[in-house]
């Protein structure tokens, strides 16, 4: 098994308020030449909480997603495509 993963985090953070959000992330680049992405997102002034799971092929072409959102713990969306 050929791939390379990296770990990281972004947070959002603004003037005055300080951080009000936060973003976990994985990537990882698959021996094929595939790069995936998982995120990991919350956003406190929505009490949003959103995952995203990304795939992309060697060219950066679209090859599936899923995403999945919620607001306030109450589900408000989820979705899922595969491009071919």
């Amino acid at each position: 098994m050929r791939h390379r993963t990296f770990h990281g985090r972004i947070d959002y953070v603004t003037d005055g308020v300080g951080e009000m959000g936060r973003e976990w992330f994985t990537l990882t680049a698959h021996g094929n030449g595939d790069r995936t992405s998982r995120t990991l997102t919350e956003m406190d002034d929505y009490e949003l909480v959103r995952d995203v799971t990304y795939t992309v092929d060697r060219l950066f072409r679209p090859k599936d997603c899923f995403t999945r959102v919620m607001v306030a713990d109450r589900l408000v969306g989820t979705g899922w495509c595969r491009f071919t």
